[in-house]
């Protein structure tokens, strides 16, 4: 007879369940470390490999994010950027979309729907548009998650910490 134990088996529900239940700064810091992980390979696979493959539509971001003194690049990226933009494609998105029940009934749906929008907000190349969709979808599904406990704020410091590690990788560009 082969011995499970149910309480120690993966599931979603418990990782989600988990999330939602933790304190903002251990939460963070478990979405953070798998986003940051996933970000760090896309970033790898995106820029280091298929860069030359790309489709330029709108420029190159990091152009003009770098372009001025450091502490203002941390300020606009870290701070005011991700402060705004949640308010925006988490908050104000999640507030609009489940004002339609066909959302309101599948939160899935309006994670979907919060990836498209980040993704295309993020409007400079093709690589960078299915970066930050990625980005965005794991954004949403934390505001989803932790609805009732601090959803803008552990967004706000997920974001601000996705954008410090972009800072410092684009370094190495």
């Amino acid at each position: 007879m082969i011995y499970t134990d149910k309480t120690k088996s993966f599931s979603i529900k418990k990782i989600n369940k988990y999330i939602r239940d933790s304190r903002t700064v251990s939460s963070i810091l478990i979405v953070g470390s798998i986003l940051s992980s996933i970000y760090f390979i896309v970033w790898i696979i995106s820029y280091k490999i298929l860069n030359g493959w790309d489709i330029v539509l709108d420029g190159d971001p990091n152009a003009s994010l770098l372009k001025g003194p450091l502490y203002i690049t941390v300020l606009e990226a870290m701070i005011i950027g991700p402060i705004i933009e949640t308010l925006i494609f988490q908050k104000f998105l999640y507030f609009i979309a489940t004002l339609f029940g066909w959302f309101r009934h599948n939160k899935c749906r309006i994670v979907i729907l919060g990836t498209f929008i980040f993704g295309l907000a993020h409007f400079f190349t093709l690589l960078y548009i299915i970066t930050t969709a990625i980005t965005g979808a794991f954004f949403m599904y934390l505001y989803v998650i932790k609805q009732h406990r601090h959803a803008y704020w552990s967004v706000v410091m997920l974001h601000s910490m996705i954008n410090g590690l972009a800072i410092f990788l684009s370094y190495f560009e």
